[in-house]
């Protein structure tokens, strides 16, 4: 209970602004410790967000869900999801991590996150649909060659006829598409060697259709 005759320190969780005789719940977005004197007084950093009012320190601001990105300061829900062809980690401040560097500040509200990186390019072998936390790698039967591939690219680029591509499959050394063996044939989009039917033989690799 409030002393008569005594101005008190605004409470944790509310705002007081000069001459106020009753305190303001502290808005999602922003935190208020004991004695805060504005409503944008303490942000939640870049990185985070707080969807909650009435909240008193910055742990309450939350580190940006994976797949998603907290672009400014003061967010009560994250900006938006991670743009195709990128993942994002926890606390990611852009949808295209790896592009540019973190924002200024940003090292200092998450050192560790900062060092080892809040997401990136989808890599070779790899690609990306929107809000992704991780890369996904390339199904079998496409071939993922070039980074940062979403899924209309992933989609668009079958295996090679005369090979096939059993996953992950990127082009790069210990990842490229397969000869298809003798005995077998492949059509463009194969995940392995169909067998030559009874009645029919193939002795060279390579085979791309039936006949």
């Amino acid at each position: 209970m409030a002393q008569k005759g005594f101005c008190i320190p605004c409470p944790e969780g509310y705002h007081c602004a000069q001459q106020a005789t009753a305190p303001t719940a502290c808005d999602a977005g922003y935190y208020c410790p004991m004695a805060t004197e504005s409503a944008t007084q303490y942000p939640c950093p870049i990185g985070t967000y707080n969807s909650r009012s009435l909240r008193s320190s910055k742990v309450d601001c939350l580190p940006c869900d994976p797949g998603s990105y907290c672009a400014t300061a003061a967010l009560a829900a994250p900006t938006g999801a991670c743009t195709e062809g990128y993942y994002c980690t926890a606390a990611s401040p852009t949808p295209t991590p790896g592009d540019a560097s973190a924002p200024s500040g940003y090292q200092t509200i998450y050192p560790a996150i900062s060092a080892s990186g809040y997401g990136g390019k989808c890599g070779p072998g790899t690609y990306c649909p929107a809000a992704s936390p991780i890369a996904a790698p390339c199904p079998a039967g496409r071939y993922c060659p070039a980074a940062a591939m979403g899924v209309s690219a992933m989609l668009g680029s079958l295996c090679e006829q005369g090979k096939y591509c059993s996953g992950g499959t990127s082009g790069l050394s210990g990842a490229l598409p397969v000869n298809c063996p003798a005995g077998h044939y492949c059509p463009a989009g194969s995940s392995s060697g169909i067998p030559c039917p009874a009645g029919t033989v193939r002795a060279a690799e390579g085979a791309s259709a039936l006949s």
